[in-house]
């Protein structure tokens, strides 16, 4: 019987968590399954839910433990704005750029490689005399017109291993220290 590609992701993610040393537990593996079959991000909240139909014991720490390892490892993002998580597509590249874009009218999270993004971003900051915050590399405008009728918003730099806030001021810090964040 050939593996769904949800199947594939889970055995790929377990064997990354063997060679890094890091256990996987069954927990675990249920809260990346269930994020597995998601087609947009999900609270904490609702994955609980999803959970205990499987643990009905399952409380909310158990879902954040989940979470905060699965984060640790790279496999999913935290979206900020909306307080949710999403899978990520690339965990397999340990150190990655990727830009996510979060459709507004229906909450699909498109994940897409964006090497060069954090570069453009310091040289940007640099030009106006600002730092980047660490936690957040965004751009708070709409994109209007993205496929038809479609509006997608919120692009997002996120590297793997350092999860940026979604600030809706601006992207950038008012710091002048010239040192990059």
């Amino acid at each position: 019987m050939d593996k769904t590609p949800s199947q594939e992701m889970l055995a790929h993610a377990e064997k990354l968590c063997a060679q890094r040393g890091v256990r996987l537990t069954p927990q675990r593996l249920e809260v990346l399954r269930l994020m597995s079959l998601q087609q947009g991000a999900i609270s904490a909240y609702d994955l609980l839910d999803l959970l205990r139909e499987k643990e009905p014991q399952a409380k909310p720490p158990t879902v954040y433990r989940a979470l905060e390892f699965l984060l640790e490892q790279g496999f999913v993002h935290k979206v900020e704005s909306t307080n949710s998580y999403v899978l990520c597509h690339l965990f397999d590249q340990p150190t990655h750029s990727s830009a996510m874009f979060i459709c507004d009218r229906c909450g699909v999270v498109k994940e897409e490689a964006a090497e060069g993004v954090e570069d453009i971003m310091h040289t940007l900051a640099a030009r106006m005399g600002v730092c980047p915050a660490p936690q957040c590399d965004r751009s708070s405008r709409a994109l209007r017109g993205l496929r038809g009728s479609r509006s997608l918003q919120h692009p997002r730099t996120l590297p793997a291993r350092s999860y940026y806030s979604a600030q809706k001021e601006s992207p950038l810090s008012g710091c002048r220290s010239g040192k990059k964040g």
